[in-house]
């Protein structure tokens, strides 16, 4: 019976060890789906109608929002802001020039007492736009040239003064070349894009504040600790573009929309330069709903333009008029001094 005893004892023990031991690790599993639930952007995974699961697409970015110039991650705890860097011509420098340079970037580097990081971004350049709007000078041009052609053409039947003939025709020289100069730029820009795909390089320091650098967080509110990390993140931009000065560099602090395009590039890339971030906000694709102008706003508009055109119209007409009107007295007064001078001759006769 002891042996039986002990024996019993024995598998109590190590069936209650068991018990504490999957309730530990129950513990830990439920805590760390705990975590995992709480994470800011963390959604459970849905279903869709057709009961395929889907995650939102806010858990697979590295940050949790963009606000007040600032890049928020961590669940609020850190902080970063960019400070955009306008490159110099250095190798066009003299050697003076490149010495004091150098200088003034070890001085900024020895000025600085917190961590920075250098963020270099490759941008694909879309010259849609750029052609677009050449394209649209170039036709302003040509309607330009083609109205002064016809004035050209108009004193020449008319047989006016060699000096005006000589000075519209410089002045239609001088169009014609403007003209022909853009031609040749949209045919050039157009080429070039064809088959290669121009880049240019964004250079931005990337300054950071955590909040555990205030050694105090426990009693400090979140909206304090907010409002420390902006004042501190701040000045320490601030300090950077100061800094930068000494070495010839322009810096500025990059606002939330610039932030907000940084990002979008960088997670992106490949379609950033078809639909890029100023797409998207013209087209409200971020909105709830989108207002439009009301019916009263653009007839209202429609009637200020015609009348508009109705007015130009009139004060051309009336250009017109006061022309012929000055050219028929000019004509009037030669007229009549001609006759006056044939009286004088056959008076003096």
């Amino acid at each position: 019976m002891d042996g039986f005893s002990k024996g019993s004892l024995i598998l109590l023990l190590a069936v209650i060890f068991f018990i504490i031991v999957a309730l530990v690790v129950i513990l830990l599993i439920m805590k760390k789906n705990e975590e995992e639930a709480n994470r800011p952007g963390a959604n459970r995974v849905k279903q869709t109608p057709l009961g395929m699961s889907y995650d939102d697409i806010r858990n697979f970015l590295p940050f949790d929002d963009i606000k007040d110039n600032m890049i928020v991650q961590e669940k609020g705890e850190k902080y970063t802001m960019l400070v955009e860097c306008h490159g110099i011509n250095y190798y066009l420098m003299s050697d003076v020039e490149k010495i004091a340079v150098e200088e003034g970037f070890i001085q900024f580097l020895n000025s600085l007492r917190f961590p920075i990081q250098i963020y270099v971004q490759s941008r694909t350049v879309n010259l849609d736009e750029s052609i677009r709007a050449y394209s649209e000078k170039y036709n302003k041009i040509q309607d330009e040239f083609n109205k002064m052609l016809e004035k050209f053409q108009e004193l020449n039947r008319k047989g006016a003064s060699t000096d005006d003939i000589l000075a519209l025709g410089y002045e239609l020289e001088k169009k014609e070349k403007v003209l022909n100069y853009t031609k040749d730029l949209i045919d050039n820009v157009s080429y070039m894009t064809q088959n290669t795909n121009v880049l240019e390089k964004k250079y931005y320091i990337a300054v950071s504040y955590h909040t555990t650098e205030a050694g105090i967080v426990n009693t400090m509110s979140e909206a304090d600790l907010y409002r420390m990390a902006y004042a501190e993140l701040s000045n320490r931009a601030e300090s950077i573009c100061a800094g930068l000065v000494s070495c010839g560099v322009e810096a500025n602090i990059l606002d939330t929309y610039q932030l907000t395009d940084v990002m979008y590039i960088a997670v992106n890339r490949d379609d950033a330069d078809i639909f890029n971030i100023n797409k998207i906000v013209d087209s409200q694709i971020n909105s709830i709903s989108i207002t439009s102008k009301s019916t009263k706003e653009k007839r209202d508009e429609l009637y200020r333009a015609e009348k508009r055109a109705r007015e130009i119209k009139e004060e051309q007409e009336r250009m017109l008029q006061a022309e012929a009107e000055r050219r028929e007295y000019l004509a009037q007064q030669s007229f009549s001094s001609s006759n006056n001078d044939e009286v004088s001759e056959s008076t003096l006769l």
